[in-house]
């Protein structure tokens, strides 16, 4: 999670700083969560769309409502998706077979991913894990700094936080991202380079070494 500190306690004898009050900037999926039982049950502002079956339109939307984009910013980034998004005029009782959140499976979600677009939190080292080429919006302050070096390896484009990015660069990040096989591969190789999932490893062979 990101989340900025308001108010806190710290015991001198313990060395344990217990957190009063925050004020929540983020709450991202992970594959592997700290606390096992945390898992995410639904999603309240999709779940009926879900159920019901979403339509181009419908994640047209939800881009503009959640992404503050234009119009022709949504319809263009729909377009690319591969998905099984019904039209309009078909089955309302269609369920979603490509666009589907799934507990307790989010690595299925990245398998399935060619491009991502994403916070600066967490999410970022799994995609680079998983070598998803990726555009980072950050949505909180201590996020910036993890970007711009995600930018600066080759492994992200860092194009600004959410309150000052610009859809046109956002646009031409999309562009270059699915139309140059070069770069895709770059991020891939220099993602799961970078991260490599043996950190735990190297921790160990330090500390034994010590």
């Amino acid at each position: 999670i990101g989340f900025d500190v308001l108010d806190y306690a710290y015991d001198d004898k313990t060395k344990i700083r217990e957190v009063k009050k925050v004020e929540l900037w983020e709450i991202s999926l992970v594959t592997f969560p700290a606390q096992k039982q945390a898992n995410i049950i639904n999603i309240k502002s999709l779940e009926s769309q879900i159920e019901q079956g979403m339509t181009k339109r419908d994640l047209e939307n939800f881009l503009r409502e959640a992404g503050n984009l234009s119009r022709e910013a949504a319809k263009y980034i729909v377009s690319l998706c591969k998905s099984n998004l019904r039209e309009a005029d078909e089955d309302k009782t269609k369920k979603m077979s490509t666009l589907k959140f799934i507990q307790n499976a989010v690595n299925n979600l990245y398998l399935e991913t060619d491009i991502a677009i994403s916070a600066g939190g967490t999410t970022s080292y799994e995609l680079a894990y998983f070598g998803i080429p990726n555009i980072i919006i950050t949505i909180a302050e201590n996020q910036k700094e993890i970007a711009q070096e995600l930018d600066k390896q080759s492994i992200s484009f860092y194009i600004g936080d959410k309150n000052n990015f610009k859809e046109n660069e956002l646009l031409s990040k999309i562009k270059k991202l699915t139309d140059n096989k070069k770069i895709r591969e770059t991020m891939n190789k220099n993602g799961q380079r970078t991260v490599d999932g043996k950190g735990k490893i190297r921790i160990i062979d330090f500390l034994e070494s010590l």
